[in-house]
């Protein structure tokens, strides 16, 4: 008897879970999910999308889905046609190419899902509604203001924000790549007088496993030099002397590669 009751506790706290489960309703279904189709990555596009994370926690029962197509129109109408599948409550595009995914944007629009462009149009006019900036406008705006308060000419700076923000947007914009494979890049003004250079330096450091190393370093100088000097302690105990600001020369760290 006492065996039996002593499983039937077993199972009672098995299943407490499930019936935890059961009493609460289970996990609810979010009422609105969102689709959002990015085209491209990147610094730019990630902030995009934790603005409208961010967003989204404001309001109960809204669930959001990114897929991002890396400048791929095939990928990007691969991603449009999925959320399609799901039966998404709004899709979110910003459409890599205006011309080649107006044809997936408006069967979405079609099948009656709204869909919302934003950052960029597509050909034709089968989309809800379009969210984004007009640069020509604003230009216009700028330079009027500008007439007013210098109307004699002169200089006029521009202070743009984050460089790599800014660097990213008008290559991916204008589908080209800007920059080094390090990531210097020099902009320059349209009369050339005015120049913004951005340029990486090299930095290798090392942390404290080079100790660990320099020991393993002189038990086999040590096993080495047993029967006769080796040249090689020399070289190794001249490569790890520390310079007049108390740091190691990495160069001359690396340079003990050459020894073989």
């Amino acid at each position: 008897m006492f065996n039996t009751l002593k499983n039937k506790c077993k199972l009672f706290f098995l299943c407490l879970p499930c019936l935890l489960l059961w009493a609460c309703g289970g996990p609810q279904e979010p009422l609105y999910r969102i689709g959002v189709s990015q085209c491209s990555g990147g610094y730019w596009r990630e902030k995009q999308n934790n603005e409208m994370r961010r967003e989204a926690l404001l309001h109960e029962g809204v669930s959001l889905e990114f897929r991002c197509a890396v400048d791929d129109n095939a990928r990007q109408t691969a991603d449009i046609q999925y959320f399609m599948d799901q039966r998404v409550d709004l899709l979110v595009v910003s459409p890599h190419d205006v011309d080649a995914l107006a044809g997936i944007v408006a069967k979405a629009y079609d099948s009656g899902i709204p869909v919302l462009l934003f950052d960029r149009y597509v050909k034709g006019d089968r989309y809800s509604a379009f969210v984004g900036g007009d640069n020509i406008g604003v230009g216009k705006i700028m330079a009027a203001y500008v007439a007013t308060r210098l109307p004699q000419g002169g200089t006029v700076l521009e202070l743009m924000g984050d460089i790599a923000a800014f660097v990213e947007l008008s290559a991916e914009r204008y589908g080209a790549k800007l920059g080094g494979d390090k990531g210097n890049i020099t902009l320059q003004s349209f009369d050339g007088r005015y120049r913004i250079k951005r340029q990486y330096n090299e930095s290798i450091g090392f942390d404290e496993g080079l100790r660990a190393a320099k020991a393993l370093i002189d038990e086999c100088l040590e096993e080495w030099s047993r029967d006769s000097p080796s040249p090689l302690r020399v070289i190794v105990e001249a490569a790890f002397q520390i310079n007049k600001e108390g740091r190691i020369n990495t160069n001359a760290i690396l340079g003990l590669r050459r020894h073989k």
